[in-house]
């Protein structure tokens, strides 16, 4: 077992746990053996281990700048939100992607979230957000291309957040990676075709 422990409580054999991983099969053990006592052993099983060496301690301030964060207080949820935050990146993103369609899709991401949108309504809200855009350089006018070049960015803008959501939300999917592909692809052709009219 590896135990993320804090450095600020104290005890004779163990400090104060932040976070205990466990094997599986320990888990069915402490499970008899409160039904045999009435009381959780894992506390006492635990100083026991790490007074015997066969627990592995590990610094959880040392971590914590990585991807581990406590969450006891509302600045604690804050900085925890930022974190997750920062670290939603697709896998290949272009220099538009990442420091100007990444920062701004993560207010979306937020209202998506906020909204209860799954990651394929957003996917397509993207695509129809891209083919108003495709329609708008098809009219072929001065304003209407200005329009429509507002409404593309703003569809790469969504286009980010399907993906974000999906992995904020555990929902990822291979429809899902299908689905963001051909809307992709259609609506770039779609562009392109407006252009040429």
């Amino acid at each position: 077992p590896t135990i993320f422990a804090s450095p600020r409580f104290d005890s004779p054999a163990l400090r104060v746990a932040e976070l205990v991983v466990v094997p599986a099969s320990l888990m069915s053990t402490t499970n008899q053996a409160v039904s045999e006592k009435g009381s959780p052993p894992i506390r006492q099983w635990l100083e026991r281990a790490a007074t015997d060496g066969r627990v592995r301690v590990v610094s959880a301030e040392a971590k914590q700048g990585s991807w581990y964060q406590p969450v006891r207080t509302l600045s604690d949820v804050q900085a925890a939100e930022k974190k997750l935050f920062n670290s939603l990146k697709g896998e290949f993103e272009g220099f538009v992607d990442r420091y100007f369609n990444r920062k701004v899709s993560r207010w979306f991401t937020r209202l998506f979230l906020a909204m209860g949108l799954s990651p394929n309504s957003i996917t397509v809200l993207a695509g129809l957000v891209g083919l108003l855009a495709a329609a708008g350089f098809g009219m072929g006018t001065y304003s209407a291309g200005i329009v429509a070049a507002l409404l593309f960015q703003l569809a790469a803008v969504i286009d980010c957040c399907d993906g974000e959501v999906a992995r904020l939300t555990f929902t990822e999917s291979p429809l899902g990676a299908w689905l963001d592909i051909v809307l992709d692809n259609i609506v770039h052709m779609a562009i392109f075709t407006g252009i040429a009219v």
